[in-house]
């Protein structure tokens, strides 16, 4: 997901166009088209005064408020955001955010902005969460960078569920996922003496588009090219592709008709929402909707099929031998000599992916081809969390959710200071200022609720509509949330019961796949490696792993709260 994430990133920032728009359910006063009152420019030094007490009359930002604690005492809320190169005027910008939110909501609050690039997010926070060092919020993930997974069990950070209902329009937002979210987050939450987690909400959602649609992605300069727009358009599956690819390969041998060592092409044999194949690990436990159950995934028949389809293009010379080692960085960021491969669609893609496209001289396409799925890794695939080290956690909070609900804030911290940073044209779209030290709309996906932020020019007016209706049309997998944390008890089940080591099961998995899940992604496996992948995983105990994972399953589907809170 990093890499994915990172490529996104440098799109925005160097085309200036936002990829990862907003989404998720507004309140009622606020819209994607109202272009909302800009602040004035703030001075390069805050200087903070003590606020008056929080009263129980809405603000004249029209935002109803409900703070916790004393507001006039002197707090700065650290915020850290990665993914951007930290801007010179990012220290302005928190001024001027400083100064906004202590004269609308009359609360001693300041904010300070802090940017990361991703070489440095995780070498710069993790460390600061061993040593304790104090920060207050922070853009959380899973399975890298800030790691949820890895910091959540050592308590690194707090629930947020005290503090939710500071703004009550945020919270509203939240609640659609809150349970869920509970469930998910706790599989890695602090443990007490007895090993049981503390349920919680340990990270909240960035509401951008939570729905994910995989699609083919093709490069449009090369389709009207060779006349294969009109077939590609058709595409409804896997088995449209085969015609598309021979008139390509015949055409252009030496180009890449399709990439497929990056494994995407199983995804597009994903017809129901929860059949989510992976891509990098090709030999193990799938879930089957047809059975309520996990299953061996070189026993599932679109699985199988995918198989033996790349290996019919292999043998008919349409999958280079380099395949094995190229990158889809590589082929599918060159303008020409590539047709295919497998990305994620959703509203607004189009514009940003041709911003880049456009700066090496081609365009792209993009069919959707699967379900609409919003599960928990796709909510909670950009997340933010509360630091154990904030002093003041109440008030970090309501800052926070401030800077979500309240469009001036938003587009302060997005865009920077209209007539400085920004202009807007007739459409009350952006047109960033050349020139201008404060470039960081690349940071709006981290926002929770970037619904509300400005569009730029060349994406849709009506963006956060879409993106309304997008999360609405999504299907929810049944198995959503389920995972195993995989302690000790579990690990020491593993053996008692079911009768194999987890840890010796996982080297085999971990083996297998870097073994042979590559060459099976480029149709090169052959019938013997196939069978010595199933032996290999079979006699590290891949049965007694199944039966535990499904048994485990069931546990969940009784009583996901129970279950987490010791699994």
């Amino acid at each position: 997901m990093k890499k994915s994430i990172k490529l996104l990133s440098l799109v925005l920032s160097a085309a200036m166009t936002l990829q990862l728009a907003a989404c998720g359910t507004s309140s009622s006063s606020q819209s994607s088209t109202v272009a909302p009152t800009t602040t004035a420019a703030a001075t390069t030094t805050t200087t903070t005064t003590a606020a008056p007490a929080a009263s129980d009359t809405t603000p004249a930002s029209g935002i109803n408020v409900a703070p916790i604690g004393d507001q006039t005492t002197p707090y700065t809320v650290d915020m850290y955001f990665c993914g951007i190169e930290p801007p010179e005027g990012a220290q302005r910008i928190s001024d001027a955010m400083s100064k906004y939110v202590q004269d609308t909501y009359k609360t001693n609050t300041t904010y300070a902005i802090h940017f990361l690039n991703w070489g440095t997010y995780d070498q710069t926070l993790n460390p600061m969460i061993a040593s304790g060092q104090k920060f207050d919020t922070a853009y959380t993930n899973f399975g890298w960078g800030v790691d949820y997974k890895v910091s959540g069990p050592q308590g690194a950070f707090v629930d947020w569920t005290p503090y939710l209902d500071q703004v009550p329009s945020w919270h509203e937002l939240l609640k659609p996922y809150e349970e869920k979210i509970k469930n998910y987050t706790s599989t890695w939450a602090p443990q007490d003496a007895a090993g049981n987690k503390t349920v919680g909400v340990w990270l909240v959602p960035t509401f951008h588009d939570l729905a994910i649609q995989q699609g083919l992605e093709y490069n449009e300069t090369e389709a009207q090219k060779y006349g294969l727009v009109d077939q590609i358009k058709a595409v409804k599956s896997i088995d449209d592709l085969t015609p598309i690819i021979d008139a390509y390969h015949k055409a252009n041998p030496a180009g890449y008709a399709f990439f497929t060592g990056d494994g995407s092409i199983f995804k597009m044999c994903n017809t129901k929402a929860t059949n989510t194949y992976k891509t990098t690990q090709q030999f193990y436990e799938l879930y089957d909707d047809n059975t309520d159950s996990y299953i061996p995934s070189w026993t599932d028949p679109s699985w199988q099929h995918c198989v033996d389809l790349l290996k019919q293009w292999y043998q008919a010379g349409y999958i280079a031998d380099s395949q094995l080692t190229d990158k889809n960085s590589d082929i599918v960021n060159k303008a020409s000599d590539w047709l295919l491969w497998v990305n994620t669609n959703k509203p607004g893609w189009y514009a940003s992916s041709n911003s880049n496209a456009a700066t090496k001289g081609y365009t792209v396409g993009l069919v959707g081809t699967g379900p609409v799925i919003m599960g928990m890794d796709n909510v909670l695939g950009a997340a933010i969390s509360i630091s154990k080290t904030s002093t003041n956690p109440a008030r970090a909070a309501y800052a926070y959710e401030l800077l979500c609900m309240d469009p001036v804030l938003t587009n302060l911290l997005t865009f920077g200071q209209e007539g400085t940073d920004y202009t807007l044209d007739s459409n009350k779209q952006v047109v960033l200022t050349s020139g201008s030290n404060y470039i960081a709309n690349g940071v709006a996906w981290q926002l929770g609720n970037n619904f509300i932020r400005y569009t730029m020019t060349g994406e849709p007016q009506d963006l956060g509509q879409q993106y309304k209706d997008w999360n609405s049309s999504a299907a929810t997998p049944k198995n959503d949330t389920f995972s195993i944390a995989w302690t000790d008890a579990d690990k020491a089940e593993a053996k008692s019961k079911y009768g194999y080591d987890y840890d010796a099961y996982q080297a085999a998995y971990t083996s297998v796949n870097t073994q042979y899940a590559k060459k099976l992604c480029c149709g090169m496996l052959s019938a013997q490696e196939m069978q010595d992948a199933e032996k290999m995983l079979t006699d590290a105990g891949f049965d007694g792993f199944l039966k535990q994972t499904n048994d485990y399953y069931k546990l969940w589907q009784t009583d996901p709260v129970s279950y987490f809170k010791t699994h």
